[in-house]
């Protein structure tokens, strides 16, 4: 990119025909340091973001569950009261803690044993 500075500061015609100036390149590349500082803080908030969002949705799903098993467990009144609440609930929590921990190893592969 220097080359090609110093080339368009001695051709009229280069830098006529190339639609820019010798200035512009050390300009833009200035601008390409400055934004590639912005761009990895913006990729480091990304990550933290998204671990953010995955704890919370994990916690919220976590006490679902607790308040499910909570509320399955009520009687009287209050139980009654709860029910269609609950039966909304069971359909969109996991079946079992056993199929869901499977589906979560299925894609990992077994570690080679050494002898």
């Amino acid at each position: 990119m220097h080359s090609t500075a110093t080339g368009l500061e001695t051709s009229a015609l280069w830098q006529e025909s190339a639609d820019a100036t010798p200035e512009e390149l050390p300009q833009n590349l200035e601008r390409e340091t400055e934004l590639r500082t912005l761009a990895e803080q913006a990729n480091a908030l990304n990550a933290l973001l998204q671990f953010n969002t995955a704890y919370h949705h994990f916690v919220a799903v976590n006490t679902a569950g607790v308040a499910y098993g909570v509320g399955a467990r009520l009687g009287g009144k209050e139980g009654r009261a709860i029910t269609p609440h609950l039966k909304i609930a069971k359909e969109s929590l996991p079946k079992t803690r056993h199929k869901t921990t499977k589906a979560l190893l299925s894609g990992l592969e077994a570690p080679a044993q050494t002898k």
